[in-house]
């Protein structure tokens, strides 16, 4: 299972246009067998070539592999990923730059282990607040087997900034 968000640059059409380009890209490459340092790699040329800064944008790649029992993460630009697990929280990401800033692409990639039950939570930089990373600590401590995703979104709607104008994209996995 892959789960990926891109969030354009700027606002408006070209930002959605940009973002939904590399969306497209990342699924062919997947689907063609491509592994995510070449993804990542294609898709900033990609966006690299367009020659405008306002055509940048953020990839949050999640590769949820359960025959390996791992999960990888790939994270160009783009906001924090929350791994929550065994009364644990896992902030994940470090800051890079989004695609289409360098041609030589600085991302970050990390893995972790899956331990059932775990609940991974990414999102846009429009969802992120300070008070986020308070709100997942308190999930992890606890029993969070009995929390559905709907309440997790709402959770996460009620830190949301209200002076954010930012679009916000926030997907939640249980693994069980």
């Amino acid at each position: 299972k892959v789960i990926a968000i891109s969030d354009g640059m700027g606002s408006g059409s070209n930002a959605n246009q940009t973002s939904s380009a590399v969306i497209s890209m990342v699924e062919k490459l997947l689907e063609s067998g491509f592994g995510n340092s070449t993804i990542t790699k294609v898709v900033n040329g990609m966006v690299k070539l367009k020659e405008d800064a306002s055509n940048a944008a953020t990839l949050d790649m999640t590769v949820i592999n359960t025959n390996k029992e791992k999960i990888e993460f790939v994270k160009a630009g783009a906001a924090p990923t929350y791994v929550i697990s065994n009364f644990e929280l896992q902030e994940i990401g470090e800051d890079t730059l989004p695609l289409g800033q360098n041609i030589n692409i600085n991302y970050d990639s990390n893995s972790v282990e899956i331990k059932s039950p775990m609940i991974v939570v990414n999102i846009s930089d429009g969802a992120y607040s300070d008070e986020l990373r308070e709100y997942f600590e308190y999930i992890s401590k606890k029993n969070f087997a009995f929390i559905t995703k709907k309440e997790i979104i709402s959770g996460i709607i009620e830190r949301i900034s209200e002076n954010s104008s930012d679009d916000v994209t926030i997907i939640v996995t249980k693994i069980e």
